[in-house]
């Protein structure tokens, strides 16, 4: 999936509720530099194999929501700008997310994180 939507300026939103992610192992650039994304729930990924998420939304200066509630990010090994170039975001990640350290590394002052408990 890496690079798969990088550069689509056209896009304002996107419906991938019917992707399959259970066996991606990289989201490199996923988004990056989609200028005109407003919004994206990405809480039905499964990204329990996903190891790289390095660059993923860097650059989508207009993305003001981001729903990644059921990210699995225990084999990630980089979250490297994840978040880089980004103004007044706000993101929703399970609780766990509160003890990956290369993850909480990578947040920018401007990105705000709810955290929701799993259920």
């Amino acid at each position: 999936m890496e690079n798969m939507f990088s550069f689509m300026n056209s896009i304002t939103e996107i419906d991938l509720s019917s992707f399959n992610t259970s066996s991606v192992r990289g989201m490199r650039n996923l988004f990056r530099y989609n200028e005109n994304l407003i919004s994206l729930d990405l809480s039905h990924f499964d990204t329990s194999n996903v190891n790289i998420f390095e660059a993923m939304f860097q650059g989508c200066k207009t993305l003001k929501s981001l729903d990644l509630t059921n990210f699995e990010l225990s084999n990630v090994k980089t979250f490297y700008n994840i978040f880089d170039e980004l103004d007044n975001l706000t993101v929703i990640m399970n609780d766990d997310a509160k003890d990956n350290e290369l993850f909480l590394e990578e947040i920018p002052e401007n990105v705000i994180i709810n955290y929701r408990k799993l259920i």
